[in-house]
């Protein structure tokens, strides 16, 4: 053997091991925070259990019925294609997406670049990457111009350019209730890359809900040899005196037609709920213009190849145009689009897990 056949081997086994260690830790995590969502006695039957393990036995030596138990008890539902956090983002997305890609991709320093032309975004007030400022252009400036910039807008919204889901990792701050040296503090605190965005002016149709957050309307779409195909989404609302709509909030999913689900989820305790703290309740209401947000979402889909499975986070504006607020290549979240509307992938499961599975 040769040392570049020996060096190629050794590589790919130290890639593979790195690869499976890295996955038990995250199933390890996975199972431990599913667990504060669960209520004993357990209700799944020995028969549900069998029937769910001799499923997913066909696919994976890594099913934990934790899952289902979790489904079962908070919606008195039980399917054995209900797909586990665990193998969602181990074994499903490990080999739909391209995980060593995404840490560049994923970076919302970059979104114009990728997306600038095609969709509408939050107006990038300066970047920081590096430690080095840049204005909007990409142009260099100093910190000072970063804040002065802020100033000028009236307000920004400063979020960690990676590892900024659910909301941690995003700073809202204005002119009218905050100070200059509050603004440099959030600069300063957040690690990273980090980019500043105007705040957004959302649909009067979605602020009904809470006026000061912004709804965030989700959809997942996946790649296949026939082209970018909507799986399914949801609407998630801040709730209480937070400004950013995950914490403390709620999620109903949302039908294809745009219509919301008669029932939601509490997103800190995973309850039922019927109606948003508001008291605007989810049966009757429809998520304004979703059929355009859909389609934006498959757009722009085609221009990431390498991640054939991403969640897209959108708001809508005044004059009902799609803004995209986030891309997530990665760890999109699944647990409550199942909760509210069944397993995410529906009669495709079967299809879908033997593609992954080569089956």
């Amino acid at each position: 053997m040769g040392l570049d056949s020996f060096n190629s081997k050794l590589a790919a086994i130290l890639s593979s091991v790195s690869t499976s260690l890295r996955w038990s830790w995250r199933r390890f995590r996975m199972r431990h925070s599913v667990k504060q969502y669960l209520s004993k006695p357990y209700v799944l039957t020995k028969e549900q259990k069998m029937e769910a393990k001799t499923y997913w036995k066909q696919y994976t030596k890594h099913f934990s019925p934790l899952w289902h138990e979790l489904f079962a008890q908070k919606t008195g539902n039980f399917d054995p294609r209900y797909i586990p956090d665990d193998i969602m983002f181990t074994e499903i997305e490990g080999y739909l997406n391209d995980y060593k890609s995404s840490w560049g991709f994923d970076n919302k320093c970059n979104y114009d670049l990728y997306f600038g032309e095609n969709v509408l975004m939050p107006k990038t007030l300066f970047r920081k990457m590096k430690g080095i400022y840049h204005d909007k252009n990409w142009n260099i400036i100093s910190k000072e111009d970063a804040i002065n910039i802020c100033l000028l807008a009236g307000g920004a919204a400063v979020k960690q350019s990676q590892e900024a889901g659910y909301g941690v990792g995003v700073k809202i701050w204005e002119k009218s209730t905050g100070t200059k040296e509050e603004l440099e503090k959030i600069i300063d605190n957040m690690s990273g890359d980090i980019v500043a965005q105007e705040l957004i002016i959302e649909h009067p149709n979605l602020s009904i809900f809470k006026s000061n957050s912004v709804a965030c309307i989700r959809t997942i779409t996946l790649i296949t040899e026939n082209g970018p195909e909507y799986i399914c989404g949801y609407l998630r609302l801040g709730q209480g005196e937070s400004k950013i709509d995950y914490l403390g909030g709620c999620v109903c999913s949302v039908k294809p037609d745009g219509q919301l689900y008669e029932i939601g989820f509490d997103n800190m305790t995973c309850n039922r709920v019927d109606h948003h703290a508001s008291g605007i309740p989810f049966k009757g209401y429809t998520v304004p213009c979703f059929e355009k947000i859909k389609q934006k979402s498959l757009e722009l889909h085609k221009r990431l190849g390498d991640f054939r499975i991403v969640s897209w986070d959108f708001s809508l504006s005044p004059d009902e145009e799609p803004i995209l607020i986030e891309v997530n290549m990665i760890y999109g979240g699944i647990m409550y689009h199942q909760l509210g509307a069944g397993p995410i992938f529906g009669d495709k499961t079967d299809e879908i897990l033997n593609t992954v599975f080569n089956k």
